[in-house]
């Protein structure tokens, strides 16, 4: 079974959060209501149709009773800079409600026939919520996403992730997430990146965290890629950009996987089957990658 909105936005509505996007007029004005199909498909065009959307999350106003803490957030730039959005307070509203304008733009790709595509583009194509409770951290991702197909047609998709989730501890007054549950942590701690902001904030309560003295070393999990360079564990993959890597460090592109859904994706942790190809640059990408099980 490939990607399911209504299991992945699950965990979200538990939250009391709702998601809702609309298709803009050519003055930005959002004019109609989009409802997903099963795997999220809310829209099917021309891949040259210039398109702008509106995202709405709404995020329960009255928390009370609560330990989670709820922040919508961007993420831009090579240094991951997090920005807190702005939230519109409407009287008498159960709700805050954060908005975010996607549009499509022009690329080219050499995949297809078509020498430009209008494709909903990474890192502009997602907002991001952070959610904090006790101890606990997460970092959900909901994007607008483009699939193109071969036949001059693009499919947009609403996708729901969970990117990353960690236990933080208290390390020298400073917040620290060990290696083996947020690898990526270390390169978001630069100035005004995810660190940062978290200790700002104020949703972190640096009490509630074990006080540690040290980092913790990678854990070991056994796990160092198959002895079968064709048999590749699925490390990390993200929906909103489309790419990954397998455990053995190889590239993923969604371009590459093969099957019969509308919304081709891995799954982290899922075995595939992909043919390593080293490029100009030396990196190793997976092509003719076909899923061969649940994730773990």
């Amino acid at each position: 079974m490939g990607y399911l909105l209504s299991k992945a936005i699950h965990p979200l509505q538990e939250m009391g959060i709702k998601v809702e996007v609309m298709l803009c007029d050519i003055r930005g004005v959002p004019i109609q209501t989009l409802i997903p199909e099963y795997d999220g498909l809310i829209l099917s065009v021309n891949n040259s149709t210039p398109l702008e959307f509106c995202m709405f999350i709404r995020i329960p106003r009255d928390q009370a009773g609560t330990s989670q803490k709820i922040r919508v957030v961007s993420v831009h730039g090579k240094g991951k800079e997090v920005t807190q959005k702005k939230k519109d307070l409407l009287a008498g509203s159960l709700y805050s409600v954060f908005t975010k304008k996607i549009r499509n733009r022009e690329t080219t790709s050499d995949a297809w026939k078509s020498s430009a595509l209008m494709t909903t583009k990474h890192e502009g194509n997602n907002i991001r919520l952070v959610v904090v409770e006790n101890e606990n951290f997460q970092m959900w991702e909901v994007a607008i996403v483009t699939r193109a197909t071969e036949n001059d047609k693009a499919n947009l998709f609403l996708t729901v992730q969970m990117l990353y989730q960690a236990t933080m501890y208290n390390l020298n007054g400073e917040i620290f997430m060990p290696i083996d549950q947020y690898e990526g942590y270390i390169r978001w701690q630069g100035e005004k990146g995810l660190k940062e902001f978290l200790e700002k904030s104020g949703i972190v309560d640096m009490d509630c965290l074990l006080k540690v003295c040290e980092q913790f070393p990678r854990s070991p999990n056994g796990q160092t890629g198959s002895p079968d360079d064709m048999l590749q564990i699925v490390d990390w993959f993200c929906l909103a950009s489309g790419q990954g890597f397998s455990e053995n460090g190889h590239f993923i592109h969604w371009k590459e996987i093969r099957g019969q859904e509308r919304f081709a994706c891995v799954k982290n942790g899922e075995i595939v089957m992909a043919d390593p190809q080293r490029n100009e640059n030396g990196q190793i990408r997976l092509t003719n990658i076909i899923p061969l099980s649940p994730a773990r």
